[in-house]
């Protein structure tokens, strides 16, 4: 496309330059007597159209090299600012440069102080900061003050209610990210398999059965609120669940005792299974999983939405809410009614300046005082109310 546009545009400066005075120009360049006739003419009108794409060429030529120019000239201006700040002392070459350039160093020394500025904020955003234990127990008071008073609290998890139970988070001090800034990998010490709910996801769980949350909006693909005994009723696993295929013909899903995700990737979802139903018999079935950059299921969505839109409390819970934060319905406030926001999270997050409560705490020790002081009992993880080990032990009996 951009070849195509160049010649459009030499082309029209061509015959623009090919009429009036260039014309008679050419002309005249075309015969050496100085006669106009026809064939003169005609071989005349090619030279102003050549002069033309020519001075084109140049004029970029020029362009570029003063680019070239300019980047170099800010990297050596750069360069020397840096060794400046850094206390060494300038060669007389970048002393002269400094006073020649004053105006575009100035630009520059401004330039590296935001970045300096900047980073430094980052580290401090990444850090891990815990409240007081004081601290925590006036908050989490707080918070069991809003939680009586709602009628509609939506929770909202992240990879951060998962990491006790071995798995790493992503932006953490040995999360996935984290780790491959440093060239490392983050990894676990057991297979998914063997994971079992924290007592954070026990706790969310008490919180549904004893109807003080109504709904669950779980980021993570564990499948631990579901092994934890969370209705999947009340569940939405919007970047879906490693233990969970589906048939795309059918839509009748499939809950497995083990990871079914082992083929799959980015935009390639099939499993070696297929779908059991007379309609789809040997159809190859899907995981669940939404990678990033892939879109959410559109069913989970609108439940999503559905349950977000009716909440009055937003509780987030081991999230650095940097892909939650993206999603306007969950942070609309309905007309005429109160919508308040709580986030418990170590790390900072870009809504912790519209929170109504932010809580520097573990999910497990914020959620554990929390259920004291609802006066509901911490229930113990049991194989019996897992559908997960269900599903293992009606394989194992066969």
């Amino acid at each position: 496309d951009g070849s195509g546009n160049a010649v459009g545009h030499v082309a029209g400066d061509g015959v623009a330059d090919g009429s009036g005075d260039e014309q008679e120009d050419g002309a005249a360049n075309g015969s050496g007597d100085g006669s106009n006739d026809g064939e003169d003419e005609e071989s005349g009108e090619g030279v102003p159209e050549a002069s033309s794409r020519e001075a084109r060429k140049q004029e970029l030529l020029l362009a570029r090299f003063a680019q070239a120019e300019e980047k170099r000239l800010k990297r050596l201006v750069r360069a020397a600012l840096k060794r400046e700040k850094a206390g060494e002392s300038l060669s007389v070459d970048e002393t002269v440069l400094l006073a020649a350039h004053a105006e575009l160093a100035e630009d520059e020394r401004a330039a590296i102080e935001r970045g300096t500025a900047k980073k430094s904020r980052d580290e401090e955003r990444k850090a891990e900061v815990e409240d007081s234990e004081v601290e925590v127990a006036r908050k989490v008071a707080e918070l069991a003050r809003i939680v009586k008073a709602a009628k509609h609290v939506v929770v909202y998890t992240g990879a951060g209610m998962s990491t006790a139970a071995h798995i790493p988070d992503y932006r953490g001090p040995h999360g996935v990210w984290t780790l491959q800034k440093k060239g490392e990998q983050a990894t676990m010490p057991i297979a998914y398999e063997e994971t079992r709910p924290t007592a954070a996801h026990m706790a969310v769980r008490a919180l549904v059965r004893g109807k003080r949350v109504r709904h669950v909006v779980s980021q993570n693909v564990d499948g631990l609120h579901l092994r934890s005994g969370v209705p999947a009723a009340a569940l939405s696993e919007i970047h879906g669940n490693i233990y969970v295929e589906h048939c795309a013909g059918c839509a009748k899903r499939y809950l497995r005792s083990f990871h079914v995700t082992e083929a799959s990737s980015y935009h390639h979802h099939a499993t070696p299974r297929q779908c059991s139903t007379k309609r789809c018999r040997g159809a190859r079935l899907q995981d669940t999983i939404v990678y990033f950059g892939e879109k959410l299921h559109e069913k989970e969505l609108v439940r999503v939405r559905k349950e977000s839109e009716k909440a009055d409390v937003a509780l987030f819970l081991g999230t650095s809410l940097r892909v939650l934060q993206h999603y306007r319905f969950i942070w609309d406030k309905p007309k005429g009614r109160a919508k308040q926001i709580v986030i418990v999270n170590l790390q900072w997050t870009p809504k912790d300046r519209v929170a109504d409560l932010k809580i520097n705490g573990r999910c497990d020790a914020v959620l554990a005082q929390l259920l004291a002081a609802l006066k509901l009992p911490p229930p113990a993880y049991d194989e019996g109310d897992d559908p997960i080990s269900a599903v293992e032990r009606a394989e194992a009996a066969k």
